[in-house]
């Protein structure tokens, strides 16, 4: 999609510039275990926004017992509050790596 490609033009606009995010490789990490709809990754970004919200939903990963908590891949907020990050949502389009779709390959 046309706003997909504009996140990652966006991007890597910000990193030509010479700003740095850091790496996305070591930005990941993995959510405790909550209640559906209970907020994740305090302080940081949802990879997938919409995870957790409901169970099916792209990112969810069902937890504990039998199942019914949920938990996610958070991206630090080092990474997420990156100026190439921010850049993209600012000219109005989606982070790059916290979104509610993936980016088309």
């Amino acid at each position: 999609s046309d706003k997909a490609f504009g996140s990652a033009v966006v991007h890597a606009m910000g990193h030509v510039a010479g700003y740095e995010d850091g790496g996305i490789e070591h930005a990941r990490f993995q959510s405790q275990c909550f209640p559906i709809g209970e907020p994740l990754c305090d302080g940081h970004c949802k990879e997938w926004k919409n995870a957790c919200n409901a169970h099916g939903l792209l990112g969810s990963e069902a937890c504990g017992l039998m199942g019914v908590g949920c938990q996610t891949t958070c991206i630090d907020s080092r990474y997420c509050d990156s100026l190439p990050e921010r850049a993209a949502e600012c000219l109005g389009f989606e982070k790059k790596h916290s979104r509610y779709e993936p980016i088309p390959e």
